[in-house]
């Protein structure tokens, strides 16, 4: 399931880069449109995605499998405030393996899990002027919300996987189980100026939850789960462009264009006769 995930996610990022390359070639066409103002920013970040919780009790992070693909759109609203709003998928497993006796819950989890976030970015520097004027390097921090699916499976000790809901009336136990859930945001970032119109970058970023069953097990076992809640943990690259200066305008009547053609059109038969 994992490599038609990571399959997956590569084809996306392959889609959006070619994406960007088609927009920003067209709107090249026009050599003084990079000197208009560009207000909004759109940008992807694929990464991993950690776990924390209490088939993790030693709060390892994952680093080596690529496991998070987001989607990204923000536009300043101060000086140094920006607001986004994205949506992700990422791909979440653990198991009991680490814990011995008592301890073993024998079981384990995984799954592909959903995300909407809305998050404020703040700028630690000032970013006056136009949009290609920005600094070359531009640290931030991320504080929002994020509304998470949550879709993982639980294995249970004879090899049975079944959905989180069910397992409710598997295991007596277990409390009343959601798939949505909310989560408390708060991270760290920075942006890299490639050229005029693309940023490259880092972030990382916590989220809380406000469920203890994102795992399947609610703080069972005396080494569960500091925390209260579950909590999990998305970091990766970034790569973003702006957007052409006009995209989110109404476009003018083609009627005008029309007029103009035949006045042209009549101007030339004139002169030809």
């Amino acid at each position: 399931m994992l490599n038609v995930y990571q399959t997956g996610l590569k084809k996306i990022l392959l889609i959006f880069l070619v994406s960007i390359f088609f927009v920003e070639e067209s709107e090249s066409q026009g050599f003084y449109d990079w000197k208009i103002e560009r207000e909004w920013i759109i940008g992807a970040t694929g990464g991993t995605a950690s776990y924390f919780g209490e088939l993790n009790p030693d709060n390892e992070i994952e680093f080596s499998r690529p496991s998070a693909l987001y989607f990204t759109v923000r536009r300043n609203i101060w000086n140094r405030i920006d607001g986004r709003a994205g949506i992700g998928a990422f791909y979440i497993s653990a198991n009991d393996e680490r814990r011995t006796g008592e301890e073993n819950l024998g079981s384990s989890f995984s799954g592909v899990n959903f995300e909407l976030t809305a998050e404020g970015i703040i700028h630690l520097f000032n970013n006056e002027g136009r949009y290609y004027e920005r600094r070359d390097f531009d640290p931030y921090l991320i504080v929002g919300v994020a509304a998470t699916f949550i879709n993982n499976r639980a294995t249970l000790p004879s090899g049975e996987r079944v959905r989180l809901d069910d397992l409710v009336t598997l295991i007596p136990e277990e409390d009343t189980f959601s798939p949505l859930a909310a989560a408390g945001i708060l991270g760290l970032g920075f942006n890299y100026k490639l050229n005029y119109l693309f940023n490259i970058g880092f972030e990382g970023a916590w989220r809380y939850l406000t469920t203890d069953s994102f795992d399947s097990f609610n703080n069972r076992g005396s080494n569960s789960n500091s925390l209260t809640n579950d909590w999990y943990w998305i970091m990766g690259f970034r790569l973003e462009t702006y957007l052409p200066p006009d995209i989110f305008k109404k476009k003018k009547s083609s009627k005008n264009g029309r007029i103009k053609f035949f006045r042209k059109f009549k101007r030339n038969a004139y002169w030809d006769n």
